[in-house]
């Protein structure tokens, strides 16, 4: 990450300071949504409820 550093500073201030993975295996399934939850929480799909990209609300039917 010798080259990002001088192109991303403030990537490699986050990098630095806080904490990264080598590498991540996204949930299933695989959208936007229900991998961020999956990062927020630690849990899966299943558990936190999570499942696709849009929100329904049966109150409001929207």
């Amino acid at each position: 990450m010798k080259k990002g550093s001088k192109v991303m500073p403030n990537i490699e201030k986050l990098r630095s300071c806080g904490t990264h993975a080598p590498y991540m295996r996204p949930v299933y399934p695989t959208k936007t949504f229900p991998n961020l939850y999956t990062l927020a929480t630690g849990l899966y799909p299943e558990s936190h409820g999570i499942v696709g990209n849009s929100m329904y609300d049966p109150v409001f039917d929207a």
